[in-house]
């Protein structure tokens, strides 16, 4: 009889990087544990998507997940924002290892019907 090695769940990051905002969720056995966005951290307007705010939020939930004593994670990025290249980045300067990165960005269908032309 063959004996399977059991895989241990890992926490999951998600982050969504749209062009307003970025927004990070952690979920440890699909149940939220920490959520912070750039709006939280009092950024207001155009400066909720820059780099700086996206690494000022990383660097909060990098914090709280070595509180937590989680050492890996799996990363999952949502959207097209400026900063998709520093998350990782971020995460591993903090000294958390990444496992796995899923993209879950949307993909365009080519919209909805165009109005008729008015004659």
């Amino acid at each position: 009889m063959l004996v399977s090695k059991q895989i241990p769940r890992l926490p999951l990051v998600s982050v969504s990087n749209c062009k307003n905002n970025t927004l990070v969720n952690l979920f440890l056995f699909n149940k939220l544990l920490f959520s912070v966005s750039a709006g939280r951290l009092k950024y207001k307007g155009a400066s909720k998507s820059t780099k700086i705010a996206s690494q000022h939020v990383l660097r909060l939930l990098a914090t709280y997940v070595m509180k937590k004593g989680l050492i890996s994670v799996i990363l999952a990025l949502k959207g097209t924002g400026i900063a998709r290249a520093n998350i990782v980045r971020e995460f591993t300067k903090a000294g958390i290892q990444v496992v796995k990165i899923v993209d879950r960005s949307s993909i365009a269908f080519n919209g909805c019907k165009v109005r008729k032309k008015r004659r």
